[in-house]
């Protein structure tokens, strides 16, 4: 019984472990890094709006969950929006001015 109960407990770290998903923190790091590659030069005053959300995939319309990350200009209009895969961090999909 100890046996069982020490292997359910090492499976359960072991798999907490595995868990490889961004925190909103990181999806912001990465949609402002690509945003200021595109846009610091043109836009030097915004504004970042994040949501939670999902996605499709492309390949088979599958749900994915991510981060929707939105640049606002002065007036509030969207400059462009990056939905960030929680799971390992890849910009899925774009959205631009």
């Amino acid at each position: 019984m100890r046996l069982i109960l020490q292997a359910a407990i090492i499976s359960c770290l072991l798999l907490s472990g595995c868990s490889s998903k961004i925190t909103m923190d990181k999806a912001n790091e990465i949609a402002l890094a690509e945003f200021q590659a595109n846009y610091e030069e043109t836009f030097s005053n915004y504004s970042m709006e994040t949501n939670e959300g999902y996605s499709f995939s492309e390949k088979n319309g599958d749900p994915i969950a991510c981060y929707d990350v939105t640049f606002l200009d002065d007036q509030v209009v969207p400059i462009a929006t990056y939905l960030i895969s929680k799971k390992d961090g890849v910009i899925i999909k774009s959205f631009k001015r």
